[in-house]
């Protein structure tokens, strides 16, 4: 009995021994980061390749490839983590911009980045007018709800709705966030500031005839569904005033007084009457010339930078408007594309940033930042306008030459003020190994709207000449900074760069 005992014994443990050992699964293959950060290509226990989630059981990311190999690189919060930070960003939004939000989902990960998704859409409608719009709404005693659910209210709608007798707005897709709060606006806003009669029969008459729901004419409807009913014109129009820039141009350029940019020159005055707002929130409809004072140095910047997306090359209209208001992606862009043109030129190598800064190699650049908007890297952040990537403007916040609107947000949309551009301007010199010399007191006498922490940059640039004042001994710290001044400043800083 004790033979054949052992003897089963020892087969089992010859059955056990002969068995195939499962190797330990590693990552073999990360997808590309730019698109998609949190999927990999693992090899299973069969040697197959299985598209897998690179979260830990902790919600925390373990790996992203380096040229180096696998490295870990960084820890994403945990499941618990993520969901603090989607409330207090749920709670942030809500009390900045008045409105609710409901119907994000249950999943943390999912919540927070539908709320960041949200909060980057709704960026690209101008603060000022955002915030006119939603101080109205308030004085109506009505708040906005923003509705994130999958499950639309009944109206049919694909991608999202509006319901004026609730003030809510459906979103299937956030992006689509800008046409709905144009509804928003023109049925429940101007209605009541400007009259639903007057603003119908005025925005009609653009039309020349042609009628709602008979089929798109091109030049008087910005597309197709603009032309389906008169709110949709409306609600299309508002969107492209702000999210297609290009497309807009485009077409003024090919016929400046067709019925579609008619409209939307009509939609800006509107707005410029029924919300407390200045003109320079607006990108430039019309294609523009530098003003007289700025010719000189837009030419310089174009002839320094022609390949430059700050300001059209060769004979393109630049692209929003000269005397527009300069987005802060774009200004930030702009100061880059200098400081690698000057490095490159003083150092006499196109890899000066790898020599530079050993420890922020390019492929980690998406995770050596703290904002949350511009995330994915090379990502499509704003239509048309924002896809390029934000590489250069991590590369700055390394430097130390930019920061934040908050502790996690850039803000690229919106339109950088005067003071932001000094220290900017400020800290670009220094940081290229040109640091302008300590002068007495600013003599502007609005320098009490001067930010604590932009007054010796103000003083900076002004002394070194690099920027000047408005006119009547102010400096206007607070106003935004146009795209031809800061071509010309840009213009100037190279040249301050070159001499030193």
């Amino acid at each position: 009995m004790k033979k054949r005992l052992a003897s089963l014994l020892l087969s089992i443990l010859l059955l056990v021994l002969a068995a195939p050992v499962a190797e330990a699964v590693q990552p073999s293959v990360i997808y590309d980061e730019a698109f998609n950060p949190v999927r990999a290509q693992m090899r299973n226990a069969q040697g197959e390749l299985e598209w897998v989630d690179i979260v830990n059981a902790q919600g925390g990311i373990d790996y992203l490839q380096t040229p180096a190999g696998w490295n870990r690189v960084y820890d994403m919060p945990t499941a618990q983590e993520v969901a603090q930070k989607a409330e207090a960003l749920q709670a942030r939004l809500e009390r900045q911009y008045n409105l609710r939000i409901q119907g994000a989902g249950e999943k943390p990960m999912t919540v927070y980045y539908r709320l960041r998704d949200l909060e980057q859409v709704i960026a690209r409608i101008p603060e000022p007018l955002y915030a006119a719009a939603q101080a109205s709404l308030a004085a109506m005693g009505e708040t906005l709800t923003v509705l994130l659910n999958d499950a639309l209210p009944a109206t049919s709608a694909m991608m999202g709705s509006y319901d004026p007798s609730t003030v809510t707005i459906g979103l299937h897709m956030t992006g689509v966030h800008i046409h709905e709060y144009g509804h928003l606006v023109h049925l429940t806003l101007l209605g009541s500031l400007y009259g639903a009669d007057r603003l119908r029969a005025e925005w009609t008459a653009f039309n020349g005839g042609a009628s709602y729901g008979s089929g798109y004419v091109e030049g008087t409807f910005l597309t197709h569904y603009a032309s389906t009913s008169y709110e949709e014109d409306f609600a299309e129009s508002f969107s492209y005033l702000f999210d297609h820039p290009t497309s807009v141009q485009d077409l003024a350029q090919k016929d400046p007084n067709c019925p579609a940019i008619q409209k939307l020159r009509f939609l800006q005055r509107v707005l410029l009457e029924c919300f407390p707002v200045d003109a320079s929130i607006f990108y430039s409809i019309d294609p523009s010339q530098p003003s007289g004072w700025a010719q000189a140095g837009v030419a310089r910047y174009l002839e320094l930078f022609p390949d430059a997306t700050f300001l059209a090359s060769s004979s393109s209209p630049f692209y929003p408007g000269y005397q527009s208001g300069a987005a802060r992606w774009d200004f930030a862009q702009a100061a880059y594309l200098l400081a690698d043109r000057f490095e490159r030129e003083r150092t006499g190598d196109p890899g000066w940033w790898a020599a530079a800064y050993p420890d922020c190699p390019e492929e980690r650049l998406a995770v050596l930042h703290p904002f949350t908007d511009l995330w994915p890297r090379q990502g499509a952040l704003y239509s048309n306008r924002w896809s390029d990537s934000p590489d250069g403007i991590i590369k700055l916040y390394q430097m130390g030459v930019i920061g934040g609107t908050s502790a996690g947000t850039f803000s690229p949309a919106n339109r950088i003020t005067r003071q932001e551009a000094a220290v900017l301007l400020h800290r670009l010199c220094t940081a290229l190994g040109c640091p302008l010399p300590e002068t007495g007191t600013v003599s502007f006498t609005d320098m009490e709207l001067c930010a604590s922490w932009a007054l010796e940059s103000v003083q900076a640039v002004t002394a070194a000449g690099i920027m000047s004042g408005v006119g009547g001994g102010r400096f206007e710290p607070t106003g935004v900074y146009t795209y031809e001044q800061s071509a010309l400043t840009m213009a100037r800083v190279y040249g301050l760069l070159q001499e030193s």
